[in-house]
């Protein structure tokens, strides 16, 4: 292999990995958007098909169950039934109706807003943790009930346990950020050195 078919091949090296990153985050994003739009769709059918908020929550538990077994590999990015309203109140009230509807090509009124608040108010009410990860949640709901109960030492274990699992989460939190300003890094140096061999490689043909 001749030093022109290295300075040809080494951009390549360079530009898949580079390129390869940003096409994951893409995915990433459109499965998220996926994932709403499907979720989305749900509410507003079962919000049309009945007037109970009762019978309302059991139905949307279901879509949301089903949803995450048909997409298992994307279980991070639906943790719960509540964190999907949420998002859906927030889009609606943040872009407005229109864009709202051009965004995800569902039609959304100020009464299923309306419901889909006291829908939100209501799961909050059953499950004041229902949003974090089952693990935090058994936590917050065995502090609260040492709590209510009086309990002293069940209380101080599970104090002791939340530390531990907070301190783990700013661990976890301090190496990602460190990631991703390496993962910047790396990003622009892919840029100029992809630029640089492009242009060399270039030079060399002619």
């Amino acid at each position: 292999m001749t030093y022109s078919d290295i300075a040809m091949l080494l951009p390549l090296l360079i530009i898949v990995p580079f390129y390869g990153y940003f096409v994951y985050i893409f995915y990433k994003r459109q499965t998220t958007r996926r994932l709403e739009k499907t979720f989305f769709r749900a509410v507003i059918s079962v919000l049309n098909n009945s007037q109970n908020d009762q019978e309302c929550i059991e139905q949307l538990e279901i879509n949301f169950k089903k949803m995450r077994e048909k997409n298992p590999s994307s279980s991070s990015e639906a943790k719960a039934s509540l964190d999907f309203l949420e998002d859906m109140f927030h889009y609606y009230d943040t872009l407005g109706e229109k864009t709202f509807k051009t965004r995800f090509n569902l039609e959304v009124t100020t009464e299923i807003r309306n419901r889909i608040v006291n829908i939100m108010n209501e799961m909050k009410r059953r499950n004041p943790f229902a949003s974090l990860s089952r693990e935090n949640a058994n936590l917050l709901n065995d502090l609260k009930h040492s709590i209510e109960s009086g309990n002293i030492e069940l209380g101080t274990r599970t104090i002791r346990q939340l530390a531990e699992e907070i301190k783990i989460k700013e661990s976890n939190v301090s190496i990602q950020e460190r990631r991703n300003r390496n993962s910047l890094v790396i990003a622009v140096i892919g840029a100029v050195l992809t630029l640089f061999f492009g242009l060399f490689t270039f030079i060399s043909i002619f």
